[in-house]
């Protein structure tokens, strides 16, 4: 098999390690983190890895993850290219959603492979990543020679592949933040506003979970034209100035979020073509004003 070492043992290259350990896709040898104690952590975790606090302790492997926080990527890659480590055909990605392969690049030997595997997946907690990576999509660019090998060693842990052009990954990862990040932030506000209304988050969280979860599958059900409903589907202009006025009582976030949303909604609605054009224009003034 062959050999991989990872730099930054974190929820993202832990779970990458243990699977690819588990299914004896690579031999994970070294396990190096900018904290000493999370990379042995890690290591008790991946049968036969051993943690390094050093540069110095590392081994030569085929395969290399950077798997720190993006901020650092550009910077271990300087450090490895200087290491001596590296042998023509070794392939060095990173799993960074906004950063590319170019960023890897300009950093490390020509004879180096590069390429960037980004899973599109939430790793809040390591075990349950670990349990639920399989049938997540990883989106990848770089050379073509290192996703040759790459996809595969993807695909062996239950990823589903994809390619983008680097050129567009930021904007596929600002989208990717807004549907999952920005989300979180949503629910947030409105648990705000619950309890301004005098619900705990204890006691809210049965009574929208229904409705989240609801609403969410007739998006992936029908599309978010046919699954928006409310005040702005029905052209309920009324109802809409009340929203904005008790608002007034919110932080200023929390109201800007509403009047933003409401005006990319505004155009859900008239794509649904239910409530009026007069009406929505009425509507549009509110959320402006």
């Amino acid at each position: 098999m062959k050999t991989i070492n990872v730099i930054g043992a974190g929820k993202l290259g832990l779970t990458l390690a243990r699977l690819w350990q588990l299914k004896k896709v690579f031999v994970v040898q070294n396990l190096m983190s900018r904290e000493f104690s999370h990379a042995q952590k890690a290591a008790h975790l991946v049968t036969g890895a051993t943690a390094v606090e050093s540069w110095g302790e590392l081994q030569s492997a085929d395969f290399w993850l950077l798997s720190t926080v993006d901020s650092q990527i550009v910077s271990v890659a300087q450090n490895l290219a200087k290491s001596g480590l590296l042998r023509g055909g070794d392939v060095v990605f990173h799993c960074s959603g906004v950063l590319s392969s170019a960023d890897l690049r300009s950093q490390l030997p020509e004879q180096v492979l590069v390429g960037s595997v980004h899973p599109l997946k939430s790793f809040a907690q390591a075990n349950v990543a670990f349990d639920t990576l399989g049938g997540t999509f990883c989106v990848q660019e770089g050379d073509r020679a290192a996703l040759e090998l790459l996809g595969p060693a993807f695909e062996k842990i239950g990823a589903l592949i994809r390619s983008i052009d680097p050129q567009s990954k930021v904007l596929y990862h600002t989208a990717s933040v807004m549907v999952c990040n920005y989300v979180t932030a949503l629910m947030e506000a409105g648990l705000l506003c619950f309890e301004k209304a005098g619900l705990s988050r204890e006691a809210v969280y049965p009574m929208i979970e229904p409705l989240v979860r609801e609403t969410v599958n007739n998006v992936f059900k029908y599309s978010t034209t046919q699954a928006l409903t409310g005040p702005i589907a029905r052209g309920d202009v009324d109802a809409v100035k009340m929203h904005v006025k008790a608002l007034d009582t919110m932080p200023a976030p929390v109201k800007d979020i509403y009047c933003q949303l409401g005006l990319l909604a505004v155009d859900l609605s008239r794509a649904q073509a239910r409530a009026s054009e007069a009406d929505l224009g009425r509507i549009t003034q509110v959320l402006s004003a």
